[in-house]
């Protein structure tokens, strides 16, 4: 049974509805394991083009590249030791939505024939689309184009959210003495990973509330896919479900899950209770402005300078729970 309602929302046990989503939404595991050898392999081999996120951030080298869909050849950037596209999250969540579809199987396919096909979706054209970038792209037959498979997530205003930051490195899970090349190839991965990627409900149309004991970890309530706490917490569901054996999680996570701990989140969100409402279907908060919810006893100021925006908050009672939302006022 599917607990996720795109309209009705869902309210209930934190961990009871990620279960539900993985158990829902997430490919099998045979199409999972295929996946991960398939692509660990793609890498190895080194033979591209490879999507990339935000290429432009690259901190290991003097590249300072669009990070808009564009094509980026090692022979005009000889820094490059393989061919890349720089992407958005397009090639993520179409790759993920293609490993949902039984009929799909990857075979011995390449990372090209992938893109060739539309199984990986690079995204649609741009303002900052390069005439060499459209010349490669029609030499080597890929479509610009977005993610519109029949199993993409985003049909239930689900999106993809990563575990581990592939836009980055910069965390604990890597050495930051790393070469350049390493570096792409672990951003490489971390894109386009299933296990390092869960769907969640999309935070510009949902609100979200939690109580229970645990809930003050969560510090991202406006956007819970992208809290720290929820990531560990859906990896350390990944683990139970697909990886029995610790040596074979290690095999697939260890570029992106490093926590040695994540068990620890089963035990610290089992309390944690979260109520998700449509912005549309908030008629009982009045005024309300896609703020930060959280329960009363833990109340947080936080400041945002970057859109001089101000968090004012606000005590409401919403199904006899005392609640703080904190409304954004722009001066």
């Amino acid at each position: 049974m599917n607990l996720w309602d795109k309209d009705k929302g869902y309210e209930g046990n934190l961990i009871n509805f990620l279960e539900n989503i993985l158990e829902n939404y997430y490919p099998k595991r045979e199409a999972l394991e295929s996946a991960q050898d398939w692509l660990i392999n793609e890498i190895k081999e080194g033979k591209g083009p490879f999507p990339i996120r935000h290429v432009a951030n690259c901190i290991h080298s003097n590249l300072r590249l669009s990070p808009k869909v564009n094509y980026f050849s090692k022979s005009d950037y000889p820094e490059l030791p393989f061919d890349i596209i720089a992407s958005d999250n397009e090639a993520c969540s179409s790759f993920f939505a293609n490993l949902r579809d039984p009929s799909f199987k990857i075979g011995e396919s390449s990372i090209l024939n992938l893109l060739q096909t539309g199984i990986i979706k690079t995204g649609s054209k741009n303002k900052n689309l390069k005439t060499e970038s459209i010349q490669y792209f029609n030499k080597l037959n890929i479509k610009l184009d977005k993610n519109n498979s029949s199993f993409k997530v985003s049909k239930d205003n689900l999106e993809v959210c990563h575990i581990a930051d592939a836009g980055k490195i910069e965390d604990e899970a890597i050495d930051k003495k790393i070469n350049f090349k390493s570096e792409l190839e672990i951003r490489i991965y971390r894109l386009l990973s299933p296990l390092n990627v869960f769907p969640f409900p999309f935070h510009k149309h949902y609100s979200y509330f939690f109580n229970g004991e645990g809930s003050n970890l969560i510090l991202k309530k406006n956007n819970p896919g992208g809290d720290r706490n929820i990531q560990i917490l859906f990896a350390a569901l990944l683990k139970n479900k697909f990886f029995k054996a610790v040596s074979d999680w290690k095999k697939y996570a260890n570029l992106f899950c490093s926590d040695q701990q994540i068990d620890d989140h089963l035990l610290k969100f089992k309390n944690v209770e979260i109520k998700i409402l449509k912005k549309s279907n908030q008629s009982k908060i009045e005024d309300h402005k896609a703020g930060v919810i959280m329960p009363i006893n833990i109340i947080t100021f936080v400041g945002n300078s970057f859109n001089s925006i101000t968090n004012v908050p606000k005590i409401i009672d919403f199904d006899g729970k005392k609640y703080v939302t904190y409304e954004r006022s722009i001066y």
